[in-house]
Parts: C-alpha cells; structure tokens; sequence
C-alpha cells in the first residue's frame, strides 16, 4: 500500500508580515507590501493571487515577501505600489491624486519632448503604472503654459488656448486639442481611434 503524506498548505499570505517588517526595503514600500498582504487576506487571495494581480511570477511574489529578491527589486517595488493605489481607488470608488514617480517623470519627458521636436511616440508597458495619467499632467500643464502665455497677447488666440482640453479616449490615448471648432475635431479624433 502506498504511504499518503499530507501537507499543510498555508496559503494565508499574512504569513509573510514578519518578513516584510524587518525586510530590506524602505518603509513606504514595507507599508505598502504589508497593506497588499492584508487586503489579499481580507479577500481571501493566495500567493498566486497577489502575484497575477502584481503582473510577476509567484516565486519573484515569494522572494520580494520575504525580503530575499536577488535582483534590483524596485520595478516590483513599484508595481505593487500602482497595484496598491488601484485597490484603494477601486475601494474608495474615486481617483487619488496624480504621484510623480521616476516613470512618470520619464513619461513628462518623452511627452515635452515630442511636442517639442513634433515627433511621435509610443509607450508600451504593463497597465496600472501611470504612464497615462504622466501623459494627461504634462499635456495639462502645457495647456496651462500656452493660456498664461496667450492671455495678454492676442485675444483669439487665448481664447482658442483657454478652450484647449486634454482627456483621454475610451481607447486609451492621450488627445490635446487647441484648435477653433474644439469639440467636432475631438469628436472626429475619437471617432478615428475607434476604428
């Protein structure tokens, strides 16, 4: 006959608390990863879990838990940070604030950047990191630059600028018009984007 051996599977992630807690990283992310552990708690999540909702493999999940990820760690570090901010506005039911992180400001850049030269860009990466809402705050202050720059120039002009909006289409993308007739080209740029 066959020996049976059963294990325990320990699958409550708060086993990982003491780990985070006396970790190697700083506290805003010891914070964070021990806010992720409770709420994956609450919710019944399992190692596995956090790791799919965190976009990374559970073994690099297990590691960064117990403070023992060989790698540079920040990337992670970071993505649970924007998985954290997701949860709460999904709690919450409303948006936090923009935070300007290292890819957001890299994001600003690139943005300044193809405005300026009038090159055109593309940005791919994983979803939740805030590469959108870097875009939407560089356009947004550019927007306010060009209205303090019109307001004491030519009347029309700052009128066109004080009209200009940045949003964001159902699709993704970031749209900047500054333009006469404002509303039928953001009508027909999504209607494109659609397509």
């Amino acid at each position: 006959m066959d020996r049976i051996t059963y294990t325990k599977n320990d699958s409550d992630p708060r086993r990982f608390l003491p780990a985070v807690t006396s970790g190697p990283y700083p506290q805003e992310a010891k914070q964070t990863l021990a806010w992720l552990i409770s709420y994956a708690a609450e919710h019944n999540w399992t190692l596995g879990d956090m790791a799919a909702q965190a976009g990374v493999s559970a073994k690099t999940m297990r590691s960064i838990l117990k403070g023992t990820y060989e790698a540079n760690a920040e990337p992670h570090l970071l993505a649970l940070a924007a998985l954290r901010a997701r949860l709460t506005v999904d709690q919450a039911g409303e948006d936090l604030p923009f935070v300007e992180t290292k890819l957001a400001r890299y994001t600003m850049d690139l943005a300044e950047f193809t405005r300026r030269y009038h090159y055109a860009a593309v940005m791919i990466g994983p979803t939740q990191w805030g590469k959108t809402e870097a875009v939407k705050s560089a356009l947004e202050a550019y927007v306010t630059s060009e209205q303090q720059s019109m307001e004491h120039y030519l009347e029309d002009q700052y009128l066109v600028a004080k009209a200009a909006t940045v949003t964001v289409a159902p699709t993704g993308e970031v749209v900047l018009v500054c333009a006469e007739d404002h509303d039928t080209i953001l009508a027909n740029i999504k209607a494109a984007l659609a397509k």
